[in-house]
């Protein structure tokens, strides 16, 4: 109730985020009003910067920066230029009325929009029947409001919530089919039943022109050519609309009716079609023309995006010395959980759930876990800091596992693993920016300009120092050094 309410629902509408979702590391969930504005001031300026930037929720372990490529900086495709026009993790446009329109979040669901609307007003009006009272709706006209019920108070959410990921719109994806169906089927429907000229001719001029003049404002940029000649199309069909039924007859209205379908669905279906080409594979998804032009290594251009991947010294120690224990290991999120999940089929405990600030387990619990031997290990560091001793709360009371893990059990020395705390890059053509992200408490956030190098870097460190002074790290999950400890040799329950 309170993920739906709370964090999904009245914290998003107000913003009450710093921008992943979670408390930033080194904030906390104590963290000023004015620190919290900064931080999300120094995101958009940099997605302004015509770059865009993945983020791991409630941490930074990894991040990917995509270039403009193929599309004109502050055109159609938005300003980061990702994606025909997906603004990034964080950039979700000017709240008001026509923000769903708006380059920012408009390529990710609104290419039908406009057509939907036309649904919605050719579906309340045009099975109307004579002498119907007003109060009394035809089984059309119900299932008009079932899905207009559906997009109104959702695409209202979206054009005035704080914050939410652009990926978020696939919910009104439905509605928005649904209606345009609906606006079509109705408009030819009623064009074969009138000979002249009837207001059907003025409902698919509409639709199309002005669902065609959308696709045309997102796809330019990238498509210049293709989008004028069907631009041709569209007005010629558009005109033909306008004219009366004796301009071609019945078998007129079907044929337009059906360009009308094709001419909408030919950037729209290629739009679909990139994330499944380029083998896309992100927490923050996204969709388009870019994805297919950074994906020269046939991953995607997000691939990897947030989820990172299992460090190899990390999961062959945990599966040849799980033992009988029920978990490979504990961490403190499912971000640094997931791909050693997916790469052992083994179950990996998140301590505090996705953004590692969820009280899932009490400090008591989790020792008699430990003291049974369903845990023997622990992993830190990883794709979230949201463990630090300085937060409150949800986060606090993981902060209070991972502190007395550390104070008890001893690490792990991993052979093959890098024992450097220093930063690793994570990222490959990359756009030209430097970006500093923090691993600890008190950390602070920083993102250095562009400085016109040929990459750029994103660096997280967290060095573990152990009980002994010596320092035994696994780097190479989404750039930042991890430590294993070893739960077994814990001698202090109190």
């Amino acid at each position: 109730i309170s993920l739906a309410f709370g964090y999904n629902g009245a914290e998003r509408l107000l913003g009450q985020s710093t921008g992943t979702g979670g408390a930033f590391p080194g904030l906390g969930s104590s963290g000023s009003r004015q620190e919290k504005q900064a931080l999300n001031n120094a995101v958009a300026d940099l997605n302004t910067n015509s770059q865009t930037t993945n983020i791991a929720p409630g941490g930074f372990g990894s991040a990917q920066m995509t270039p403009p490529t193929g599309s004109k900086n502050g055109g159609p495709s938005g300003q980061a230029g990702n994606a025909g026009g997906a603004g990034g993790a964080f950039n979700i446009g000017r709240a008001g009325f026509l923000r769903l329109f708006q380059s920012e979040l408009g390529p990710m669901a609104s290419w039908f929009l406009p057509a939907s609307i036309v649904g919605m007003i050719v579906g309340l009006f045009a099975s109307r029947k004579r002498k119907q009272k007003w109060y009394k709706l035809t089984d059309e006209q119900k299932e008009t409001l079932l899905w207009a019920g559906w997009l109104i108070p959702v695409g209202a959410f979206f054009s005035i919530a704080s914050f939410f990921h652009p990926y978020y719109l696939d919910v009104i994806g439905a509605p928005i089919a649904a209606l345009t169906a609906i606006g079509i089927v109705s408009i030819y429907k009623k064009a074969k039943e009138h000979k002249g000229f009837s207001w059907a001719n003025i409902a698919g001029f509409v639709l199309l022109v002005g669902t065609y003049a959308l696709h045309a404002y997102y796809a330019y940029s990238y498509y210049p050519v293709l989008v004028v000649i069907l631009g041709i199309l569209a007005l010629i069909v558009g005109i033909w609309w306008l004219l009366p039924e004796r301009f071609g007859g019945p078998k007129g209205i079907k044929i337009k009716s059906v360009l009308t379908v094709v001419i909408l669905s030919v950037l729209t279906g290629w739009w679909a079609l990139t994330p499944t080409i380029s083998k896309e594979s992100a927490e923050i998804p996204t969709v388009g023309p870019s994805l297919i032009q950074t994906s020269g290594n046939g991953m995607g251009a997000n691939a990897g995006g947030m989820g990172g991947s299992a460090n190899t010294s990390v999961l062959s120690y945990t599966e040849s010395h799980q033992g009988s224990a029920t978990y490979l290991f504990a961490t403190t999120n499912s971000s640094t959980a997931a791909p050693y999940i997916i790469a052992s089929g083994k179950s990996v405990m998140a301590l505090g759930g996705f953004n590692g600030t969820d009280p899932s387990i009490s400090l008591t619990k989790f020792k008699e876990l430990v003291k049974e031997g369903k845990v023997k290990y622990f992993l830190s560091g990883g794709q979230m800091g949201g463990a630090n001793s300085e937060s409150t709360g949800a986060t606090g009371q993981i902060s209070a596992i991972v502190k007395w893990i550390e104070a008890n059990a001893k690490t792990v020395t991993l052979s093959g693993s890098s024992s450097s705390t220093n930063s690793t890059s994570v990222l490959s053509n990359s756009a030209t920016s430097g970006m500093t992200l923090p691993t600890g408490s008190g950390s602070a956030f920083s993102m250095t300009p562009p400085t016109g190098s040929a990459s750029s870097n994103v660096n997280a460190t967290a060095g573990a120092s152990t009980s002994n002074g010596t320092e035994n790290s696994a780097s190479g999950m989404g750039g930042q050094s991890t430590t294993l400890y070893d739960l077994s040799t814990i001698k202090n329950f109190n």
